[in-house]
C-alpha cells in the first residue's frame, strides 16, 4: 500500500473520514497526492481544502468536521441560544 495513502487512512479513521489540506501536510501528505486521489475518485471534496474518503458513510459528525474544517480562519461552531426564547416569553406575557 502507498505509504501516503496509509497515513491518510489512519488519520481519517479517527476523524470521520475527513482530512483537510493542513492536516494532510502535518502528517506528510503532499497536496498533489490529495488532488490526484480526488481526480481518481478516492476522495470527495465537499468544501474548499477539505477531503472525505470516498465510500465513508455520511454522518452528522462528518458534516460538522467538513463545515468547520474548510481552512478559512475563524471558522468554528458555537452553541446557539434558544431561538428568540426571551422574546417569545416577553411577547406571550404581554398578550395575557
Amino acid at each position: 500500500m502507498d505509504p501516503h495513502w496509509a497515513r491518510l487512512v489512519d488519520f481519517a479513521r479517527s476523524h470521520d473520514g475527513v482530512i483537510t489540506w493542513a492536516e494532510a501536510a502535518a502528517v506528510g501528505i503532499p497536496p498533489q497526492r490529495l488532488q490526484g486521489w480526488h481526480r481518481g475518485g478516492r476522495l470527495r471534496r465537499p468544501a474548499p481544502q477539505v477531503y472525505v474518503v470516498a465510500g465513508v458513510p455520511d454522518t452528522w459528525h462528518q458534516r460538522v468536521r467538513v463545515a468547520t474544517g474548510s481552512g478559512r480562519p475563524g471558522r468554528h461552531t458555537a452553541p446557539l441560544p434558544p431561538c428568540g426564547a426571551s422574546k417569545v416569553s416577553t411577547v406571550a406575557r404581554s398578550r395575557w
